[in-house]
């Protein structure tokens, strides 16, 4: 091999030996500089086998940009979705059916077959459940309390009427409890009349009739 085929032919060989090692793993860098501000849409830390554990990122809608940082537990398949969720205002940490939310304002807890709101939240209740009205929409109301749902499946809707089971409000007139049967219909509630006195509603099994106890 004459001397200036040796200046071509080994340097191909040494970059070829390179990249044969390096593969489509994963490549461990570690940083050398400090950096004053990183600019990106996102960032991910990964694990050996390139799994996700941590994810910062930018997200938006129509209505509104925000910021998301997704953390994986160490108790679950990192390869499954991320579990524990922090996004302006709310943290929300899934494991399977068991889901925790907490708002500004609110704190939900649930598992495949009950669910509980505490604070500020909006209340879907049964079309025509209070009062009949001319349309099939269901009702909201937004009020502040406890309410309690049981649920046959984890993603079936919760409404007061329909599978409510526990509700305390605190409102303008005073506080008030309701219990439901299992089908949502009312079986006790405890409030205060229209003079504020104090109310008890029995009602029977279906929550169609009842008597009601009050001061006169």
């Amino acid at each position: 091999m004459k001397k200036f085929e040796r200046f071509i032919i080994y340097p191909m060989l040494f970059i070829a030996l390179f990249f044969s090692f390096a593969g489509d793993e994963v490549k461990q860098i570690t940083a050398q500089q400090v950096y004053d501000e990183i600019i990106a849409k996102s960032i991910k830390v990964v694990n050996d086998k390139g799994n996700t554990l941590i994810e910062i990122s930018a997200k938006g809608n129509e209505y509104k940009d925000y910021g998301q940082i997704n953390i994986a537990t160490k108790y679950t398949d990192t390869s499954s979705k991320l579990n524990t969720k922090i996004e302006g205002g709310n943290i929300s940490i899934e494991n399977g059916a068991n889901k925790t939310f907490i708002g500004t304002s609110s704190i939900s807890l649930s598992d495949k077959n009950n669910k509980l709101y505490l604070g500020n939240n909006f209340r879907i209740i049964e079309d025509d459940f209070f009062d009949e009205d001319d349309d099939e929409d269901d009702d909201i109301a937004f009020g502040f309390g406890i309410d309690m749902y049981s649920k046959e499946d984890e993603d079936d809707e919760t409404k007061i009427g329909k599978n409510s089971s526990f509700i305390l409000t605190n409102g303008a007139n005073g506080s008030s409890i309701s219990l439901f049967n299992k089908e949502g219909d009312y079986l006790i509630h405890l409030g205060s009349n229209k003079e504020n006195h104090g109310l008890i509603n029995i009602y029977d099994k279906y929550g169609e009739d009842w008597r009601s106890y009050t001061y006169e």
